[in-house]
């Protein structure tokens, strides 16, 4: 099904809100390591089907990309050979 499209049409449109947040979440390696797997191959067209408008799918993706990079920053990387973390 294909995403709908945003309600402004602008391509040049940021989609990094002006403000941030820090968050502490504390996990056990397991749950690191399923959503480090889950993130890695999580793609546009996954956040699309749960996003009211392709806007706010992309701002998914975004902030899962960057959980995902603090993920592979404390050893969890399912993209790099041996991971210190690897469940399999």
């Amino acid at each position: 099904m294909p995403i709908p499209e945003a309600a402004s049409d602008k391509e040049d449109e940021t989609l990094m809100p002006v403000d941030s947040i820090d968050l502490v979440v504390t996990l056990n390696a397991l749950q690191a390591q399923a959503l480090a797997q889950f993130l890695t191959s999580a793609s546009l067209e996954d956040f699309g089907r749960v996003a009211v408008d392709r806007r706010e799918a992309a701002l998914m993706q975004q902030a899962a990309e960057i959980i995902r990079r603090s993920l592979a920053e404390h050893g969890f990387d399912p993209r790099r050979a041996g991971s210190e973390h690897d469940i399999r």
